[in-house]
């Protein structure tokens, strides 16, 4: 959300409150957080790594902090390998399922495709990739697709998606416990997650 005047009126009221995942850095509270610049930089080094090239990234709103920093993790990689980043292959939406078919079939349209897209969390991947067999596009042999989040159906989709693990347990786990801590001693404090890649079938050409 671009309006954060509603978590201000909680916060007036002495409420505790604490953010996971999703954080307002515009406001002075408790936050649970994954490395998203360390995963997306993972998750295209390995692209890389593997052979490709020409690297899309399906990113979400500039608004959210989690999409600009996993687009920063996207860029430094691409500079890291001496990869040119092409404005073409950037776009940013709002992570509707419609938008991702549209703007999916918008880049493997291009007059030179990518032959590999990251995006920005595993249903956004698995809609690219929905799209891509649509066309014919073998996975990955001719489109390597990397996603965040590792959801469950990452695992058994065909051929199964590589993804960015979000330790989603652990992150509930401090959330709460920040959040009991706030009413005893309340405090500022931000929790990092590490974030852990999970090789699969959708970008590792055997």
């Amino acid at each position: 959300t671009n309006n954060v005047d509603h978590f201000r009126a909680v916060l007036r009221k002495e409420v505790p409150l604490v953010f996971f995942n999703r954080v307002c850095p515009e406001l002075d509270t408790p936050q649970v957080i994954v490395d998203d610049y360390a995963g997306a930089f993972q998750a295209v080094e390995h692209l890389v790594q593997q052979g490709y090239r020409r690297i899309a990234h399906l990113a979400g709103p500039v608004s959210l902090l989690v999409s600009r920093l996993r687009m920063k993790g996207y860029l430094d990689a691409l500079q890291k390998h001496g990869l040119p980043v092409d404005n073409e292959l950037i776009i940013h939406y709002d992570l509707t399922e419609e938008k991702a078919r549209i703007y999916a079939n918008y880049l493997l349209s291009l007059p030179q495709p990518p032959d590999a897209i990251f995006a920005i969390n595993d249903p956004t991947a698995i809609e690219i990739m929905l799209v891509a067999k649509s066309r014919g596009i073998k996975i990955p042999q001719e489109l390597g697709i990397v996603g965040f989040s590792n959801d469950p159906i990452s695992a058994i989709i065909e051929p199964p998606l590589t993804t960015v693990e979000q330790p989603v347990w652990e992150m509930g786990r401090q959330a709460a416990r920040i959040l009991l801590e706030q009413m005893e001693n309340p405090r500022i404090e931000t929790y990092q997650l590490p974030t852990k890649l999970v090789v699969r079938g959708s970008s590792v050409i055997l």
